[in-house]
């Protein structure tokens, strides 16, 4: 395992203030594009901090990614409340799934997360997203999502893509335990 250690480092500054992050897994897609990637052989439990950081490259049509957690895959089981923020619009909304990150037609967005257990075992994940950078119409994108039910640990944590085959070459997720 690598150790990551982060100074001035905006939302990540906050998270590991008097600590560091440990690297639990880094995934790179290679080859060809696929519509998920998951994270597994690990243990977090309500005393835990684990932080996502992801790269998409999606090189197909505008997608939702969602993020699920012990293999419960099934969308009503989540809700989550999103805010945009691009150009002169702000909006805001609530969907019934585990939506936490979004991009558009052939460009990148990348986003950090903060995924814990709540002291009654709820999982939940904050993010915050840099989308379409690179390109003219950049936004800027927060998620907070949860679980419906609950659950004594985090085992594993699928991403999935709303649409097959966008996440694209060169995406790249980390995801980090935050230890103090």
């Amino acid at each position: 395992m690598g150790v990551l250690t982060f100074r001035n480092f905006g939302i990540l500054e906050r998270l590991v203030a008097s600590g560091y992050l440990e690297l639990i897994e880094d995934i790179e897609v290679t080859g060809s594009s696929v519509t998920s990637v998951q994270f597994s052989g690990f243990t977090a439990t309500k005393e835990d901090t684990l932080v996502l950081v992801s790269d998409f490259n999606n090189t197909t049509t505008t997608s939702n990614y969602w993020l699920y957690a012990n293999n419960n895959q099934t969308a009503t089981n989540y809700y989550m409340q999103g805010f945009w923020r691009g150009s002169t619009i702000l909006s805001a909304y609530r969907n019934n799934n585990a939506g936490f990150s979004y991009s558009t037609t052939s460009f990148k967005s990348n986003s950090i997360t903060e995924i814990k257990l709540t002291n009654d075992g709820y999982f939940t994940a904050q993010t915050s997203s840099s989308q379409d950078y690179g390109g003219s119409g950049q936004a800027a994108q927060d998620f907070v999502l949860t679980q419906t039910s609950t659950i004594t640990s985090i085992t594993q944590l699928d991403i999935v893509a709303q649409i097959a085959s966008a996440i694209g070459i060169g995406s790249r997720f980390q995801l980090y335990k935050v230890v103090a």
